[in-house]
Formats: structure tokens, C-alpha cells, sequence
């Protein structure tokens, strides 16, 4: 068997109001015996810019792998590695690319042997995963409109919750504490703050915090401060939680090294592939450090791939976006099997057939189209900036 094509798909989706522009990125390998694997990349919710990524995969990477082995899995990756390092490095863009192709690759091998891809990586730990359920993205709402966003994750079971914050401290504490009044004292209570802190700011909000049983405080300020995140860690009553934009075992190496995270959540679409995310367990074991594996806004091709990923590590809880703007992570699958129609006791049940376990309707492509350009810093001006 030898890989017979490969594309890059730009997909998005669009809406008016609120105005929204998403968009994502598959990598779609075939080989000549007709078996299609499906990857998918990401900037950790859908993908910034995913034509840049077709560049890479079309210009570099497709030319080197068309006519070799797919189920040689391991080997494909050091070459792609050793294709983009000396010129692009291993990180950021390249480490997307290359957990995309490399998911594609085991979603190959599991599809050619008839066995899901947990299977091909030791077997999981569990069939169903607890699930938290992630918040909407709107500033302008009040308290009581954030609590009450997750009634309907009361109502199905989840274990807990995640409320995004990035409007300064004082309108973010009302909000954290509005819905922590409003779920009540036993569901857990994870604060996503989008990296827009500064250090001493997010001392002083994560003290506030510790006053309302928050489980953890994710990304609190930019990921790459990690001096500044060891500050934090110490300082804070509350779990620091980091990983959703760090791309390799190298750079969570460094946040151990640094104490600077409690918990970490390495995403295969973003850290390089499970092969890597399955390291970063690794390393997280030996410094007695949890893992978390983070799920934003993905395709369906990307919601698998964490859940095979999440079901090899211990005592996870899962993340579940809940805003109504994730229709890839259902309409392009010829069976849902990721809605909350699927939602037993508060779980989600692991895809248990061959590869990713996924069927999808490639003719629903033609319905998402890719529009370039993204409203992240419309809604956020300061994303990331670590500013507040």
C-alpha cells in the first residue's frame, strides 16, 4: 500500500449575527488501494490560516511522501520532521501540520487493520469520558446570562464547567462568581482568560478565585511567559492549566522544569500528533503534573482524534464546547455521533470503529466554505496580549 494523493481542505463557517467567521483545516491522504485517512490541524479553535498550510503541504511535504508506506507511521513523521526543520523548525504551524498528517496516518492504519486508533496505541482506559462544558465568547453579556448558559449541561451530567473571561478584572469577577452561584457548590468550575493578564493582575484575580473553589485558571497570561507563569503558580490558590498552544514534549520540558502549569492540555491538533501528545503524558507522569486534554472548536475529524488521545490518559475530563457555532463537529459526519443526543450521564462514549472511527460525508464540504479572515480580534483586541 502507498499514499496516492494528499490534499489540504480550507473549510469555515460563517454567520451574521453575532457576526462569526471560523475557519479549519483537514488533510486528506488516499492511498492506491482506496483507503482515505483524515487529519486535522488547528490554532487551537478551528485554524487561523489554513491555505498558508496547504502552501506547506503541496509545496514541501506531498512531493517527499506520495509513493510510500502509510502504516509506517513513525517513520513518515521523522521525515517530515526532517523536511521542515532546518527551514520552518518544529513548532507553531509545522507542528499543526504535522499532528494533521500524522493523524491521517493512523486513521489509514486503523481503517487497513479494521481497529480503532486507541486500539493501535495500547487500548484506552475507559469507553465513555466525563465531560466539562466550555462557554460562549461574549463579553457583553452579564453574570446571570453566563451562568445560565450551562443549564443544559446540568441537565445532561457534566462535571463541570469552563466560563471565558477577558473584560478586566472586575466585570470577569462578577462573572466567575455569577456562575458559580448559579451552578451550585459540587460542579467544578474551570476560568479561561485567553492569555490576557499580566502577571501581577493574574495574581491578584486568581486570589479572588481561590475564594470560589475555581478547579483551574487557564492561560491566565501568554503561554511563552514562562518565567512569569512560575510567578503565577506559586503565588496562586487556584491550578494553573496551560498547553492548548504549546507544540511539543521540548516546551512542556520547560514549564516543568519551571513549575510554571499544574495541569497541562496538549491538543493533537495543535502538539504535533498523539505520538507526541502520548510523550507529553509521559513527562507528565514523571512530574507528577495531570493531564487535561483540551478539544476547541474543532472539525469532527479533530473531536475524534483528542477523544482516542483522552482515553489513554488517566482520570480525564474532557472538554465540550457548547456554543451553538460547531456545526463541522457533527454535519460533515454521515453518522453524528458527537451532539448532545450522545450524551449519556454526563459522558461521551469513544469512537470504537477502525481508524478515527468517523464516517465522513465529503459532500458536505461544499456547505462550509473557507472565507479568510477571522473575528477572534474584533470580539478581543487585546487577545493574547497579556494586557489587563
Amino acid at each position: 500500500m502507498n499514499i496516492d494523493s494528499i490534499k489540504v481542505i480550507p473549510l469555515g463557517y460563517q454567520k451574521d449575527a453575532p457576526v462569526l467567521n471560523r475557519a479549519f483545516a483537514l488533510v486528506r491522504i488516499e492511498t492506491d488501494s482506496g483507503i482515505i485517512g483524515y487529519g486535522e490541524a488547528s490554532t487551537s479553535y478551528g485554524h487561523f490560516y489554513p491555505t498558508v498550510m496547504k502552501t506547506m503541504v503541496d509545496d514541501i511535504l506531498t512531493p517527499m511522501l506520495l509513493g510510500k508506506d502509510p502504516l509506517e507511521i513513525r517513520l513518515r513523521k521523522k521525515e517530515i520532521e526532517r523536511y521542515l526543520n532546518p527551514w520552518l523548525g518544529v513548532n507553531g504551524i509545522s507542528a499543526q501540520v504535522i499532528g494533521a498528517m500524522e493523524t491521517a496516518l493512523w486513521d489509514i492504519k486503523g481503517k487497513a487493520l479494521g481497529v480503532p486508533i486507541h486500539e493501535l496505541l495500547g487500548g484506552k482506559l475507559v469507553d465513555a469520558i466525563p465531560l466539562y462544558m466550555t462557554g460562549s465568547t461574549f463579553p457583553e453579556k452579564d453574570a446571570a446570562w453566563h451562568g445560565q448558559f450551562f443549564d443544559q449541561a446540568l441537565e445532561l451530567g457534566f462535571v463541570g464547567v469552563k466560563t471565558r473571561i477577558a473584560s478586566g478584572a472586575s466585570k470577569d469577577m462578577e462573572q466567575v462568581e455569577g456562575v458559580r452561584e448559579h451552578i451550585g457548590p459540587d460542579i467544578k468550575l474551570m476560568v479561561d482568560a485567553y492569555c490576557n493578564y499580566g502577571v501581577e493582575s493574574a495574581i491578584r484575580i486568581a486570589r479572588h478565585m481561590g475564594d470560589l473553589d475555581v478547579f483551574w485558571f487557564e492561560e491566565p497570561i501568554p503561554q511563552t511567559w514562562i518565567k512569569g507563569l512560575a510567578r503565577l503558580a506559586a503565588a496562586s490558590p487556584v491550578s494553573i492549566a496551560v498547553g492548548e498552544r504549546v507544540y511539543s514534549v521540548h516546551q512542556f520540558e520547560e514549564l516543568a522544569d519551571r513549575n510554571a502549569a499544574d495541569y497541562w492540555q496538549p491538543d493533537v491538533t495543535v502538539c504535533g500528533g498523539l505520538l507526541e501528545c502520548l510523550e507529553v503524558v509521559g513527562l507528565a507522569k514523571a512530574n507528577d503534573i495531570r493531564v487535561f486534554p483540551h478539544i476547541g472548536g474543532l472539525t469532527a475529524v479533530g473531536q475524534a482524534a483528542n477523544m482516542h488521545f483522552a482515553s489513554m490518559v488517566d482520570e480525564v475530563i474532557l472538554e465540550y464546547d457548547g456554543s451553538e457555532y460547531q456545526p463541522l463537529r457533527d454535519d460533515i459526519l454521515k453518522d453524528p455521533i458527537f451532539d448532545l443526543d450522545h450524551v449519556k450521564d454526563g459522558k461521551l462514549a469513544i469512537p470504537d470503529g477502525p481508524g478515527l472511527g468517523i464516517e465522513i460525508d465529503e459532500s458536505k464540504f461544499e456547505d462550509y466554505p473557507y472565507v479568510p479572515g477571522h473575528i477572534y480580534p474584533d470580539i478581543y483586541p487585546q487577545l493574547g496580549s497579556g494586557t489587563l
